[in-house]
């Protein structure tokens, strides 16, 4: 192995230890509210779940007399259609955050990948077409960002 590729290996290691330790903090960042909204999913479907406690109550269909009734799939499917729709707009907005931030810190150690003196270097003979290129890709950054925003609390417009 030359001492090139020596480099090239630890450099590329170096980029994986740069990525697990970013996913990691980002992960301890927002645990919390990922955890929160799951939480309140889960209560969302117990409450649910308790205006037909007569499905499963055995005391309930004795009493009335009634032929037993059986949770089936389809009940299931309605009451997680209706715990889906009810939650859906709080479940975006945390993804939404938890993006937007992992796209701020991506497009960071994509721009330090390029800048000389810190691993590696990005150099066009011509400037003018090195400040176009950047250029080009911020506005494809920032149109992606504002169209997965569009239309929630983090919206920009609002």
């Amino acid at each position: 192995m030359t001492l090139a590729e020596a480099a090239a290996r630890v450099k590329f290691a170096a980029i994986g230890v740069i990525k697990r330790r970013d996913t990691n903090r980002l992960t301890k960042k927002h645990r919390k509210a990922v955890s929160s909204f799951f939480r309140a999913q889960k209560k969302l479907v117990l409450e649910k779940l308790s205006t037909k406690r007569f499905l499963f109550s055995e005391s309930f269909r004795k009493l009335t007399e009634e032929a037993p009734v059986d949770f089936t799939k389809a009940n299931w499917q309605t009451l997680w259609d209706e715990v889906g729709e009810e939650t859906d707009f709080e479940l975006q907005q945390v993804i939404t955050k938890i993006e937007a931030e992992a796209m701020s810190i991506g497009a960071r150690a994509a721009n330090n990948l390029f800048v000389a003196g810190k691993g590696g270097s990005f150099d066009l003979t011509n400037p003018g077409r090195s400040t176009g290129f950047w250029t080009t890709a911020a506005r494809w950054i920032i149109s992606r960002i504002f169209r997965a925003l569009r239309g929630t609390s983090c919206s920009p417009s609002s």
